[in-house]
């Protein structure tokens, strides 16, 4: 009737004596990693941990238009951008000039291909090495005037930003803070589901109330803070405390995987490299574009998929991807998909993450023989299993039967 294999390992969340994992929702395929979740009879930890201070360094650019460009994804380059010490400011009120560490222009100039009352943009990397379980996460934000919030891409916060409008360069706020000036933050608080194991890419856009707006601050405090000790309790024999209703999961399929490659097919370099083969189960086209591929599970967006509409899988379709650690020999036509790891044949686990970051699918597989590939059988099954007649491209098969 039902069967489901669950592992002790990343990317299934860790138990411990009297921990549960439990289904979240059971309208959904109960085989997705991400259809689960931990309930235990306690949940223990400290009880605040600081995951950003006013103080910490973040990336900004205040003399560019990026209307058009993504450049609140993890994978926008922003190397050449200049670095500084929050609060990030140019303030003269006396209660706020104490708290500047990095000091910006005024946003009243016109600079470069920005006009007067230009939105400033900032990044940063959050680290989370904590199990977040049970927590939530508050914000205290010095802003002048007004801002829109991103966590990996996605967006998850306004202050004083209307929430019907598209949001431009030249986006005006509906006020200022209170007094007119940040000399106190705004506080808000954020579910901890939005910020994933490893790192995560935290873009925030400030902007001003009118095009003359003599002031811009920005500095940001993230702290995790523990909801009780008991919110999150096993329930054998009853409802599960975990559930909740969640959307489809995208029907994307990590298929098949032969990370030792020694007489089959061959890339468009000529070369007998890894592969994974993504399979499409779904009545609709599958768009790959903003997902991401990886063999590390500290940090699930290693390979960003381009966005580009030409990664799409067919329903019923296949799309081989080259596990080589050779992402430059991607072809232009797009024909051939080259990802930023090598798969390992000693065993490793491969992990597919929606945009957003939610985790589609994983898979964990162990010393690997030459020639022979992993794979679902029948084509999008729940269990892997060895195939000594690897089938790129092709429905899966044990043998030539």
């Amino acid at each position: 009737m039902d069967r489901v294999r669950y592992e002790s390992v990343p990317p299934w969340l860790p138990t411990a004596p009297g921990v549960a994992l439990q289904l979240r929702d059971p309208a959904q395929d109960n085989s997705r990693v991400a259809n689960w979740t931990v309930a235990g009879t306690n949940i223990t930890g400290p009880s605040s941990v600081t995951l950003l201070t006013y103080e910490s360094v973040w990336r900004y650019i205040q003399v560019s238009n990026l209307d058009g460009i993504n450049w609140m994804a993890r994978e926008f380059d922003d190397r050449t951008w200049p670095t500084g010490p929050g609060l990030l400011a140019y303030e003269n009120n006396q209660t706020i000039t104490p708290l500047i560490r990095t000091v910006l222009n005024p946003p009243g100039t016109a600079t470069n291909d920005v006009a007067s009352g230009h939105a400033y943009y900032f990044r940063i990397p959050v680290v989370i090495t904590n199990d977040l379980t049970g927590y939530t996460i508050t914000a205290s934000a010095y802003v002048d005037d007004g801002a829109v919030f991103y966590v990996n891409g996605s967006e998850v916060q306004r202050l004083r930003i209307a929430e019907d409008v598209l949001v431009t360069n030249l986006s005006f706020t509906t006020g200022q803070p209170p007094g007119g000036d940040a000399t106190a933050p705004d506080v808000f608080t954020l579910p901890a589901s939005l910020f994933l194991p490893g790192t995560n890419l935290l873009a925030v856009e400030v902007h001003q109330n009118q095009p003359n707006s003599s002031d811009i601050t920005f500095g940001l405090q993230l702290t995790a803070e523990l909801q009780g000790t008991a919110s999150a309790a096993a329930t054998p024999g009853a409802p599960n405390s975990g559930t909740t209703l969640l959307p489809p999961f995208p029907t994307l399929w990590l298929n098949e995987l032969q990370a030792e490659n020694s007489s089959g097919p061959t890339d468009n370099a000529g070369e007998h490299d890894p592969w994974i083969e993504l399979f499409n189960s779904g009545t609709n086209i599958a768009n790959l574009g903003g997902c991401h591929l990886s063999d590390n599970l500290t940090n699930r967006f290693q390979f960003f998929i381009p966005n580009n509409g030409r990664y799409i899988i067919p329903p019923g379709g296949y799309l081989l991807v080259w596990a080589d650690n050779e992402d430059g020999q991607n072809s232009a036509d797009c024909t051939d998909l080259h990802v930023s790891f090598a798969l390992n044949k000693g065993g490793e686990a491969i992990v597919l993450s929606a945009p957003d970051g939610t985790l589609v699918d994983a898979v964990t597989f162990g010393l690997q023989t030459s020639d022979v590939s992993q794979g679902r059988f029948p084509d999008g099954a729940k269990e892997f299993v060895s195939m000594t007649l690897p089938t790129p491209r092709a429905p899966n098969r044990l043998s030539n039967t």
